[in-house]
């Protein structure tokens, strides 16, 4: 049974591959490849662990209690949800699978080799490269102005980015690995062109604010080079570029992100307790909002989005589940290493950290089966890390 088991480890690692490099360009691809990355999670416990597989999902450390009581009131918050038939459907199509990928990611780091968890972050660099190459041929042949379509895919580079630059400057500067460390320096380079022609203000402020944060509980020195370099390079921006990133502190500029704002609050102030339920803010927002157009179906405002859907309780516990992770980011580095975890490590942290600074101004790590999925699986790597 051990043997098995240590086969579908491999299976499961080649298959998070998939999802990382194949699925950023294809949505049904990634959601067949994190219901088989379940399926076969699942399989490993039964073997592992017999009439005892539920001890799989039992609470083990702190933040797996918050992760559980925050699906718990999912799940009170279905119950309750205005249209619970709709939010069912969110709570298995987006929260189950989520939360699944956590315990996944979380099991490769702290139950299986250091030898095959570094598969998946080779993986996480090829992915990079790819959306790299993409972005910067969409500027160079295509648009010009800003990056829409990398290899004519519609897909939410800015989220990737927010991912996947953070990552890759950890391994650049603190990975032993020399292939993983070249590597991640040509994928850094593309990646960072993309993050200045992608023009999203929301990616130019959570990607510099998390790499200096996280590098600065490493190495103070380097981290105030980092900020520095941020201040000259903004002088170096074209002027098309630099007006779109004063704009950041002009309101008007926002577009319609106050007015949603507005509902979302005034949603929340509806249903204080146990919300809307999960996946309904998109379905009533234009009951509180007429002036909003179609297009509009999330608060662009992850934090909000989620007060208005789980409520008051459910909010408090989402918050409680990323605020763990960090009290505990420290203590990584009070552990002697002696290969790779440290630079992992920072690098699933800087990840996990870029996308929640950046989820103050959109809605990501609650909707969708692409980057939303990635995120769940690289925020339970980082918390396998510093547990």
């Amino acid at each position: 049974m051990k043997k098995i088991a240590e086969y579908l480890e491999n299976i499961l690692i080649l298959n998070l591959s998939l999802l990382l490099i194949a699925g950023v360009f294809n949505k049904q691809l990634a959601k067949i490849a994190c219901y088989i990355a379940i399926f076969i999670w699942l399989l490993i416990q039964i073997l592992k662990l017999g009439s005892k597989a539920y001890l799989a999902i039992v609470p083990d450390c702190t933040i797996k209690f918050f992760l559980l009581y925050l699906f718990i009131a999912v799940i009170i918050s279905t119950l309750f949800s205005i249209d619970p038939v709709h939010s069912q459907g969110v709570l298995f199509e987006r929260y189950i699978i989520y939360f699944m990928l956590f315990y996944i990611g979380y099991y490769l780091i702290s139950q299986t080799s250091p030898k095959k968890v570094s598969i998946l972050f080779y993986a996480l660099v090829i992915s990079g490269l790819i959306i790299g190459i993409g972005g910067v041929l969409d500027y160079l042949l295509v648009t010009r102005q800003r990056i829409l379509l990398p290899l004519g895919k519609h897909i939410n580079i800015a989220g990737y980015l927010c991912l996947y630059l953070p990552f890759n400057i950890a391994m650049v500067f603190f990975s032993r690995n020399k292939l993983l460390k070249i590597g991640s320096v040509f994928t850094g380079i593309l990646l960072l062109l993309c993050f200045i022609w992608g023009a999203s203000r929301a990616t130019w402020i959570a990607v510099p604010a998390s790499v200096i944060i996280v590098v600065f509980l490493k190495n103070k020195k380097i981290s105030i080079y980092m900020f520095f370099a941020l201040i000259i390079g903004f002088f170096l921006l074209s002027p098309q570029l630099k007006y779109r990133a004063v704009s950041i502190l002009d309101s008007l500029s926002w577009g319609a992100r106050l007015e949603l704002w507005r509902a979302a609050l005034m949603i929340f102030k509806d249903f204080p307790i146990a919300g809307i339920g999960p996946g309904m803010y998109e379905n009533i927002v234009h009951q509180y909002s007429h002036s909003l157009s179609d297009i509009h179906l999330h608060a662009h405002n992850t934090y909000i989005e989620v007060a208005a859907e789980l409520g008051v309780i459910g909010f408090l516990l989402f918050l409680g589940v990323f605020a763990v992770l960090f009290k505990e980011l420290p203590g990584i580095f009070k552990k002697e290493r002696t290969d790779d975890a440290l630079a992992f490590s920072l690098g699933s942290s800087m990840a996990v950290l870029s996308v929640l600074i950046a989820a103050f101004a959109v809605t990501n790590i609650i909707v969708g089966i692409q980057d939303a999925a990635i995120f769940w699986l690289i925020f339970g790597v980082a918390a396998g890390y510093t547990n």
